[in-house]
């Protein structure tokens, strides 16, 4: 027996021995030529240990300086230490039961080479192209039974160096912890709890879980915890590139995910939940100059659940603090629109790929086709706080913030008649925008309620100025108003309210005053339709408006220049004539009418309203003024045949004026009837012009004015009534160019009641681009002051009914001063115009010619002489009236025989003697004159003894005679000074 036990001893010995032997010796040796042998052709790269150690009978096994690394690279992992100790039981259960895995110090660098290539790439390729032995197709799917405890990494680090990027990140302070994992059967149900916790970039993460992944249900739940994540930093991993960049922000995240697998169900449940804060966010647009386009001083969100297998999205709320965004107009669209358009592309891209997969997927057998239209997906609420808009327009350098930015929405989903709540309001332009109400997402409609107000109107002058030269100085717009809008089927849409501007101010280029008015109110507005647009006002009230004409030296109005762009260049002058509009077909008029809006106006009322009149292109300058102007114009409409109903009242130059009629500017011709009236109008005002026609300011006068004017199928009928009172001019002005004797013409015009009453009816077509109203009244009262002076008489005739008689010279019979029935008839007109124009002064001039007063002064001669004969005494032959046929037969036989005149026949007869006498009867000079001053003598006489004009307000002037065919006899009447 000792023997045996001796040898049984020294077997044992040696069997312990060559254990103890192997365990301590043998296992570091076989794991550094293991390492040698197998892995390092796997890694390609040399694995070196500073130490390895292994004790037999604790089963503890622990590495020290592990190092895989590539010459000419750093080392792609380094290990510390590695510590770990195996139970006994394992050879009693035929499965490993570690007590503890501990690894200090693990370091590695990982260095990504390309868009998907790296440094232990490589490393992958070798082991795909393994080749797989038989064993390992045929083995058991059994899994192996395992546990482990204490499963602890601590004091670790992993370099990320992306050189396809040239940016470098750090993990550092990496600790993992997990207490245990085991498959066991008595282990199932106890959960694993692992626990991570690393600096990424210097920003601390940390992740727990608890799971129990060998139960058939697999029920895992992960916290997952990050406090100020550099959002540059994770930003930097994106893999798609965008023009869009992080540039700053922190992130503080909580999540949990969960999942279960449930059996005898489909579909596992995995459950995404947690919240989110983001702090200081920028981002930035490097699409073009690079600058920050968006930046959120907070952002929060809670997740309530994110469900993949059972496609849900449940969002509680997300709200943003103080964001700004940068919004820049340029000639082709918003900076936003072209960034948003290049990630679209991409996504496009991506879609395109998208699309590909999914039909490769479409083949997939029934049960494995997913059906991703069947998400639904929840947003509780969205609110925005006190954000900012910076909008820049770089095609007019308009720049303005939009300010104090909030937004609520609640709840937005795509549920079909689920109604989303809305409550913003923002500050922009100097005022508060606001709107409230609903919208449904599917299908879309939208109703909101709209307000507005002290909108500054003159912040907008760089969009007016694009279409006018108007500069707005100041005003605001407010409105109240709901808008509804529905995409369900046919697109709808209205909108009902009023608005308001206030104190508007509007200067032209030049910085001069153009047009102001103090308020103007349109309420009851109605918009609606869209073919055709319907727009129903129902009032439009202005108060105090207040506008400026000015007509310039070069003949422009400044009003017009409005209409053009600040920027356009001023139209070149011209004198040529304007081209007559070419007439608009039928067929024309009817296509533009039948898209035109339809306008319906109830009422536009007028309020204390100023109109400045200045001409400039005459000297002095002429300057007109209508104020307290008030009015309406009532059933202005598009849709209807009726006319629009015009009451105008106001002062012109302080002086009462009205305006009254009907208008209907919307049929295919305008159509008006009108009557105005202006009365005791101040006519000096008017003196520029005066000077200028007729060379005489006014320096005294009164005006009333009474018109109707009719349009129909562009032509014009006009009546104009003008009474001008106590109208007188002054001297004439120096250098003035054919000045009018302004003072004959209102002496034949003025009534003795100190009035000139003028009807001028004016006609003509509206097509006629020389047609003016205005110039044709100016026009026919210059060209009758015109006639009064060069023909008076004749405008006397016109006005009391002589228009077919000469005035201005009266006939006499041949060598008669006698007035005959005709020139009695003619100075009785002449009589009754001195009556009617007390200012009338008559020239009187008589007029006699031998040629025309020859026959009758011979014959008038003549019979004096016969008188002297037969009464041989002077008195006795002046107070004859009449011989009588015997003594005239006596008289002619005596003067006879008493001449001495050459070639008297001998025997002649009563005839024939009268016949030679009158051929040797002499007219002198004086008695032509003597004739021509008897005729005068006649015609004042009759004026004043029997017509009872004023004896001095006749002039007889120097009598005419004339022996040549110059003189026409009679009288000549005449205007005297």
């Amino acid at each position: 027996m000792g023997k045996k036990l001796w040898i049984t001893t020294g077997i044992i010995g040696a069997l312990a021995a060559a254990y103890t032997a192997g365990g301590f010796l043998g296992v570091p040796y076989g794991v550094n030529w293991a390492l040698k042998k197998y892995a390092e052709p796997i890694v390609g790269r040399t694995i070196t240990t500073q130490e390895v150690k292994f004790n037999p009978f604790t089963l503890q096994f622990s590495v020290k300086g592990l190092n895989v690394q590539k010459d000419g690279e750093p080392a792609l992992l380094s290990v510390g230490s590695l510590q770990t100790k195996v139970l006994w039981d394992s050879l009693f259960k035929l499965s490993p039961l570690v007590q503890y895995i501990t690894i200090d110090g693990l370091n590695s660098t990982v260095i990504r080479t390309g868009l998907d290539t790296f440094n232990f790439s490589d490393i992958i390729q070798r082991i795909q192209e393994m080749p797989t032995s038989a064993e390992e197709e045929k083995k058991d799917d059994k899994p192996l039974q395992f546990s482990i405890g204490n499963i602890k990494l601590t004091n670790s680090s992993i370099t990320l160096d992306d050189k396809f990027r040239h940016k470098v990140d750090k993990v550092t302070d990496l600790n993992f912890a997990l207490p245990l994992i085991s498959n066991f059967q008595n282990d199932v149900d106890v959960p694993i709890t692992p626990d991570l916790k690393f600096n990424f970039n210097g920003e601390p993460f940390a992740i727990n879980a608890e799971s129990v992944p060998f139960t058939p249900g697999k029920k895992t739940g992960v916290n997952f915890t990050v406090t100020g994540l550099n959002l540059e930093n994770a930003a930097s991993f994106n893999p798609i590139p965008l023009n869009v960049k992080v540039t700053k922000g922190t992130m503080d995240c909580a999540f949990n995910l969960d999942f279960e697998k449930k059996q005898g169900e489909e579909n596992a449940y995995l459950r995404l939940k947690g919240t989110v804060k983001m702090k200081d966010v920028g981002l930035e647009d490097e699409l073009g100059k690079a600058y920050q386009i968006i930046g959120v001083k907070e952002i929060d969100a809670n997740l309530k659940e994110f469900a993949f297998f059972r496609q849900n999205l449940d969002i509680g709320e997300i709200q943003l603090h103080n964001p700004s965004v940068v919004v820049i107009r340029d000639k082709d669209s918003l900076n936003l629109v072209q960034l948003l358009t290049h990630i679209v592309k991409e996504q496009k891209a991506q879609a395109k790929q998208d699309a590909k997969e999914a039909k490769e997927k479409a083949t997939l057998p029934k049960d494995e086709k997913k059906t991703p239209n069947d998400w639904t997906w929840n947003i509780d609420k969205v609110s925005v706080r006190n954000g900012m808009i910076n909008f820049t327009d770089t095609t007019n350098n308009f720049k303005r913030p939009v300010t104090n930015v909030n937004v609520s929405l609640a709840p937005i989903n795509g549920k079909n008649g689920t109604r989303t709540s809305i409550d913003a309001s923002v500050g922009a332009i100097g005022g508060h925008i606001q709107a409230n109400g609903g919208m449904v997402i599917t299908p879309f409609s939208m109703d909101l309620n709209l307000q507005s107000s002290g909108l500054s109107i003159a912040d907008l002058t760089p969009y007016i100025s694009q279409y006018s030269s108007a500069h707005v100085t100041q005003g605001t717009f407010s409105n109240k108003g709901e808008l509804k809008l529905n995409l369900a089927k046919d697109v709808s849409f209205s909108y009902s309210g009023n608005a308001d501007v206030a104190s508007l101010n509007v200067t032209d280029k030049q910085g001069a005053a153009a047009v102001s008015l103090k308020n103007l109110a349109v309420g009851g507005i109605s918009v609606s339709g869209l073919s055709p647009l319907q727009i129903s006002l129902g009032t439009i009230a202005l108060t105090s408006p207040n506008v400026n004409v000015v007509m310039n030296k070069n003949g422009s109005i400044n009003l017009a220049s409005l209409g053009t762009p600040s920027n356009a260049p001023a139209p070149a002058a011209t004198t040529d004539k304007p081209a007559a509009s070419k007439p608009q077909s039928k067929a024309q008029a009817s296509s533009g009418s039948s898209s035109a809006p339809a306008i319906n106006v109830g009422k536009i009322t007028l309020t204390d309203g100023r109109v400045r009149y200045t001409d400039n292109s005459i000297e002095p300058t002429f300057k007109l003024n209508a104020s307290n102007l008030a009015g309406s114009l009532s059933n202005y409409s598009t849709m209807t045949k009726g006319n629009a109903t015009v009451d105008v009242k106001g002062l012109l130059n302080g002086t009462p004026m009205n305006i009254s009629g009907t208008i209907n500017p919307f049929e295919s011709k305008l159509k008006l009837a009108m009557k105005g009236e202006v009365t005791s109008l101040s006519l000096p005002a008017f003196s520029p012009f005066s000077a200028k026609f007729t060379g005489h300011p006014i320096e005294k006068g009164l005006l009333t004015y009474k018109g109707a004017f009719d349009i129909n199928q562009d032509k014009l009928t006009s009546e104009n009534a003008l009474v001008i009172n106590k109208l007188e001019f002054g001297s004439q002005v120096p250098d003035a160019k054919d000045a009018l004797p302004v003072g004959l013409a209102v002496s034949l015009l003025q009534d003795r009641q100190g009035q000139i009453d003028l009807n001028i009816p004016v006609s003509g077509s509206l097509d006629d681009p020389e047609f003016s109203v205005g110039g044709i009244i100016v026009k026919v009262v210059v060209n009758l002051i015109s006639k009064a002076v060069t023909a008076p008489f004749s405008l006397i005739g016109s006005m009391f009914g002589g228009e077919d008689m000469d005035l201005n010279n009266l006939q006499f019979a041949s060598g008669s001063a006698r007035l005959d029935e005709k020139t009695i008839k003619a100075l009785n007109i002449v009589a009754k115009a001195m009556q009617d124009r007390p200012g009338i002064k008559i020239q009187i001039i008589g007029m006699a010619s031998e040629k025309e007063d020859g026959e009758g002064l011979k014959e008038q001669l003549l019979m004096r002489d016969m008188r002297y004969a037969i009464y041989r005494d002077t008195t006795s032959a002046t107070n004859a009236k009449v011989l009588t046929a015997a003594q005239i037969d006596k008289a002619i036989k005596q003067l006879y025989s008493e001449s001495t005149a050459p070639n008297k026949p001998k025997n002649a007869d009563i005839e024939q003697m009268k016949a030679f006498l009158m051929k040797n009867q002499r007219v002198a000079t004086a008695d032509l004159k003597q004739l021509a001053d008897r005729r005068a003598a006649a015609v004042r006489n009759y004026l004043i003894q029997k017509e009872k004009v004023a004896a001095d307000r006749l002039f007889i002037s120097t009598s005419k005679t004339q022996r040549g065919d110059q003189v026409v006899p009679g009288v000549a009447l005449g205007l005297q000074d």
